[in-house]
């Protein structure tokens, strides 16, 4: 039991962490087609946009991680990215906002609703792609998905 927990938090942080270094590198790539002035009108620079973005989906693979064997259902999928996605839209709000230590109610609304809701359909996304999606099938012939939105996830 304990070593498929470690497994899955090895998982989920691999992946994290990869999609970390994906997002970093597409505010690198904003940075040289806009420049630094974008980051300077947030009051943020882009080397304190790159950890957050790497730490923030870190943890959030971690916390898909952990919850893992939830997402055989459609309901725990559901609520695993909700949860996961928290971080991941606080880290998109920390480039549009600024530091946390300045936003007002409304920024952190506004960063934890889009992550649930972003998260929701990511979690119905991951599990429609699962092998535990709708077992047995209803109204779909074959037994395989019909498309492959993430070819990673095996839960």
């Amino acid at each position: 039991m304990l070593a498929a927990l470690v497994a899955n938090v090895r998982w989920g942080a691999y992946w994290g962490f990869v999609s970390g270094c994906m997002y970093s590198l597409s505010q690198l790539g904003l940075r040289l087609v806009v420049g630094p002035e974008y980051f300077a009108q947030h009051d943020v620079t882009g080397q304190e946009i790159i950890p957050i973005y790497i730490m923030g989906l870190t943890l959030a693979g971690v916390i898909v991680g952990i919850a893992r064997p939830l997402t055989r259902w459609l309901p725990g999928a559901l609520v695993v990215g909700a949860i996961a996605a928290v971080p991941l839209m606080i880290g998109v709000c920390v480039a549009k906002y600024g530091p946390v230590n300045r936003w007002t109610g409304d920024q952190w609304s506004t960063a934890i609703l889009s992550g649930v809701l972003f998260g929701i359909v990511v979690g119905w996304m991951a599990w429609w792609d699962s092998p535990y999606a709708g077992a047995p099938r209803k109204g779909r012939p074959d037994d395989k998905p019909s498309r492959k939105l993430f070819q990673h996830w095996k839960p």
